[in-house]
This record gives C-alpha cells, structure tokens and sequence, in this order.
C-alpha cells in the first residue's frame, strides 16, 4: 500500500469484520499472511462453498471508509473440496491457492473450484521461474537489439535492448511466455538489473568507439520500484564512463500513476541525470494523460496494435494521427513499433511520425551481428 502499512492494516482488520458476517459460528477463518485469508467451511458441499464465495465477493464490493478516504477492494476466491481436492490441509490450501490464481490471471473479483489440471499451470511457472533463476546464476540470458531508424532520413539513431533466453530443456523461450511469470515470482528484479548492467556496458563499447549510439531498455514495474533505481542507474552510467543521454528507459503507464508522486520523484532525479524517459506501449494503458505534463517525458512509443492495420484500418489511422498530434503538441518525441511494410512507413511519414522501430527495417539481432551490419 502507498499510504503505508498502518494503513494497510487497518484496512485488513475492516476486512476480517467483513468475512465474519459470511461464515458460520461452526466455520472458522484465519489469516495466511499479507493480504491471504483462509476460510474453513465445516461440513460444507459445493453448493455451500459457492453461497459463501458470492456473500465474501458482495461483502467487500461495498465501500470501505477510512480517514475520510472511500475506497473498494477485491478479492479472488479459490476452492478446495475436502476430499475430493485433499485430504490434508496443506493439499487443500495448496489447491485452492492455485484456483486462486487462476482468477487472478482471468481479471480478479471472482471465484473458482480447483481443478486438476490447473496443478499442470501452477507447476509450470514454477519450473519456469526455476529455470529463469538458473538462467540468471549460469548466464544464460543474452540482449539482442532491434534498430529504431529516423523516418525522415532512414538514419539509425539507435537501438532497443531485447531479452532472449534458449533454456538447455525448454529450448527458446520467448519473452511472452517467461516475463509475466517473472513478473509474477519477483526475479523479474534481477534479470531487469542484468539487463540494465549489460546494456549500459555494450552502450559504453560503442560509444566509445565513436558510433553515436542511443540503446533503449525496458523497465519492469517492480523494477523502477526498487529503492535504489535510480542509484544504481547513476553508479552503472559512472562504471562504465558512459554519457546518460545515450541511455533511454522505456516505461510503462502503469508505472507512472501506481504512486504517482513517488514515480515523479524518481523520474524527475533520471531527468536531472540526463537519462532519456520514454512511454513505451502508449494508448494501451490508462486515459489519464496529466502524467504526460507532469513528468519529464521525451519520447511516446506507439503499440504495434495500433500499426498493424495501418493504413487500412480507420480507427487505427485516427488513434495514430491523434497521439503523434498529441506529443508534438506537447514537444515530445514520437517512434512507431512494428512496422512491417512500406505502406505503414509512408503512412507514418506522412504523418510526421519521428521514428521508425520493425522488420521492415530490421529484426533484433546480436551486438555482433549489428556491428557487422550497421556500424562499421
């Protein structure tokens, strides 16, 4: 919570007098941990459990009141019927908590009955996220960078540092398969900073051979909310006698309004570094655009989603036309993703889009490979 863990608490104990009013005097309810709770109905077949589920869910809908502040919260219910689903209470727990999280990934503030086969998913991640952490410890991940290109000159002016990982079992794994569960696990921490360590490094090489070389690397939400972000940004720049404005860190909407003054505060100490800040994915996210004017944004990077169609796709073409109007209106940069063919570039060019990032240009490849191709 942002408003501290005196508060949270509170909130949590307002909560449990809310789940006291949907059991029974013969039911009994703890807490697991955190914001976890666990509900032991006695006796109690399917049809109960579910009744119970639908009294927890329009119990916690209702407002909650605290120091003046109106707030909602949600909950996602997993179920395990004993015997079925367990006989121990470790097996039930361990099962519901997987129903659990099979309601989380499907939107939060729902309920669902365990399944066997969602064992299979929750083992997955784990052997996923076990991987990723060997992966981390052997060095078994490596960058590849994609070129974003000047659309009025077809000039390279730098490059996108992309994660890949071949696993020696899983074989290549792509990003959308192993960073949300990273994400999830909280290696993601890590693999950020190897990323951010790496690339800064392979910046530094470059541009210390006299190629003018801008690389943009993406942060993680967990990642930018890390204590010493910003620091160890600052102590990667110094180590490796690299100027910041070669450095571009591409940023998600969602990071920038989950605490806003805190996210202000550490981009405006980027700002001050001379670290470029971009809004990768943008109009994916929130509609909120204060953000935009409030923080020291310099670049607006339009989803694929959004160029796929293009020029054929009507509300595509206005989406585009309105946000490239928007960061110029506001003086900020704007580069297109994915574009894959010359009627795109033409569209985007005669739009007056800045830049240019896909395979029309080029796909990602290894530092080598692009050093061979465009940099000698």
């Amino acid at each position: 919570m942002t408003l501290g863990h005196p508060f949270g608490d509170r909130v949590l104990q307002q909560v449990t007098e809310r789940l006291k009013k949907c059991i029974r005097q013969v039911d009994t309810a703890a807490r697991l941990g955190g914001d976890e709770f666990v509900l032991l109905l006695h006796e109690a077949n399917g049809e109960g459990a579910e009744i119970c589920a639908r009294r927890v869910l329009e119990e916690l809908s209702a407002p909650f009141s605290l120091d003046g502040m109106h707030f909602t919260v949600t909950a996602s219910i997993g179920i395990a019927l004993y015997p079925e689903d367990g006989i121990s209470m470790a097996d039930l727990i361990k099962n519901a908590d997987s129903a659990m999280y099979h309601v989380k990934e499907r939107g939060r503030s729902d309920f669902r009955f365990y399944q066997r086969q969602m064992n299979i998913g929750l083992l997955s991640r784990m052997k996923l996220d076990h991987a990723m952490r060997q992966a981390l410890e052997h060095q078994r991940f490596r960058l590849h960078y994609q070129p974003q290109v000047e659309l009025a000159t077809g000039k390279m002016l730098g490059v996108e540092a992309l994660l890949r990982w071949t696993d020696k079992d899983l074989g290549e794994v792509s990003p959308v398969q192993f960073i949300p569960v990273a994400e999830e696990s909280g290696v993601i921490v890590p693999i950020g900073n190897w990323v951010m360590q790496t690339a800064i490094k392979q910046a530094a090489l470059w541009n210390r051979d006299g190629k003018s070389m801008r690389v943009a690397i993406n942060v993680s939400a967990l990642q930018f909310q890390q204590a010493n972000f910003v620091d160890s940004i600052a102590a990667a720049l110094h180590e490796h006698a690299l100027q910041p404005h070669c450095i571009e860190l591409e940023l998600t909407e969602s990071i920038l309004i989950k605490d806003v003054e805190d996210a202000l505060k550490k981009l405006e100490s980027l700002a001050a570094l001379g670290v470029k800040l971009a809004i990768d994915d943008f109009g994916t996210g929130y509609s909120s655009l204060s953000y935009l004017k409030r923080f020291p944004i310099y670049k607006l990077k339009i989803d694929r989603s959004f160029v796929g169609d293009l020029p054929v796709d009507e509300s595509d073409v206005a989406i585009v036309t309105a946000i490239i109007h928007l960061a110029h209106a506001l003086k900020l940069r704007v580069i297109a993703e994915g574009v894959e063919t010359d009627r795109q570039r033409e569209f985007l060019q005669q739009r007056q889009c800045d830049e240019m990032q896909g395979y029309l240009f080029s796909q990602a490849m290894s530092a080598d490979e692009l050093e061979q191709r465009y940099l000698r």
